[in-house]
């Protein structure tokens, strides 16, 4: 597998992993407090039920309640004290809406009739559930409800709402919005570390490669490797250190080509060298074969000329093994202090 692919799959996986044990864990708290499937309405449904009264919903829940208990037909005919009253709390921005079995007999101004009738909560003589939330005409309101009888025994409820904040709703309504626009965006910081990833780490390797394969089948004259800007700190290191590589491989191998060179002169040299005292040696024993020297004091003259020869061929010889010796660093030096004017 390729550092890319590596590099990716951690990224995608550490969001994935991260993502889903935060939700998992959210959920598993959601259910075991309130026994329900965490979903954004009984989120926030949950939210509203669990959130306290401000003490003007108090006050004007307990205030119709009263009412409603002692006088429920005082409600509908709304006298002027109670209307006075009411007028008070929706001077609180506080809404209020009663019911008859199933119409609207009030609701306060800036509510909508038939969004009422459409999402009222369900009658509930025991007052189980009170709190809650209610759409009316996309708007979300928070409620507290009190369900009673009226003296003909006609079902009658009582609705107190608060508008929500716009942030809430907002979340509400867009949450799901949201989530995708965060995935999205971290998809998008993927693939924009990605391409930073293959921009700064891939292509610099992959280029380093591709020289090194040239390097490989002889080419040491390569094309230079292209230095992208903002490369990782390693990578521009390893490109420093291959180019210094490379130039050291070329020098060694200029100079074992001149060592070479050198070697075969050398060679040449000392053949030639050799050839000389052998040829004489040659001429000489050839000469005492054939009875060139008759006499004996030419026979000791050519013999003298023969050792002559064969000496200055072993003084070749131990020069040749001298240089092997030097060549193989098999030679141990011994330094001295010596006077140099003496010596010259």
């Amino acid at each position: 597998m390729t550092i890319k692919r590596r590099f990716l799959i951690s990224y995608i996986g550490g969001i994935l992993i991260a993502s889903v044990s935060l939700l998992a864990i959210i959920s598993i708290l959601f259910y075991v407090t309130t026994g329900a499937v965490l979903t954004p309405n009984t989120l926030y449904q949950e939210m509203t039920k669990q959130r306290s009264l401000s003490a003007d919903e108090e006050l004007a829940y307990v205030e119709l309640r009263n009412v409603a208990k002692t006088d429920p037909d005082k409600i509908i005919h709304v006298e002027q004290d109670l209307a006075h009253n009411i007028q008070h709390f929706e001077s609180k921005s506080l809404g209020v809406v009663i019911r008859k079995n199933e119409d609207i007999v009030y609701y306060s101004e800036g509510l909508v009739e038939k969004s009422l009738i459409a999402h009222f909560p369900q009658f509930d003589a025991n007052n189980i559930e009170t709190k809650g939330t209610i759409q009316n005409v996309g708007r979300l309101y928070r409620y507290i409800k009190f369900d009673f009888y009226f003296s003909d025994q006609t079902k009658g409820s009582i609705l107190i709402l608060k508008k929500e904040n716009n942030l809430l709703e907002f979340m509400t309504r867009w949450g799901i919005v949201i989530i995708l626009a965060i995935v999205c965006i971290s998809v998008a910081g993927v693939v924009f570390m990605n391409y930073l990833l293959k921009k700064s780490i891939i292509f610099p390797l992959e280029n380093l490669g591709e020289v090194m394969e040239e390097l490989k089948e002889g080419e040491l004259v390569a094309k230079p490797i292209e230095r992208a800007e903002h490369t990782a700190k390693e990578i521009q290191q390893l490109t420093e250190n291959f180019e210094n590589m490379r130039d050291a491989l070329i020098e060694s191998i200029k100079e074992q080509r001149n060592l070479e060179n050198n070697r075969k002169e050398l060679i040449a040299s000392i053949s030639h060298d050799l050839k000389t005292p052998i040829t004489s040696i040659l001429g000489y024993v050839e000469g005492l074969q054939e009875g060139v020297a008759d006499t004996q004091q030419k026979q000791e003259k050519y013999l003298q000329t023969i050792h002559t020869k064969s000496l200055a061929l072993n003084h070749l010889i131990e020069e040749l093994f001298l240089y092997s010796k030097l060549d193989a660093e098999a030679i141990s030096f011994h330094y001295e202090r010596i006077n140099l004017v003496q010596f010259l």
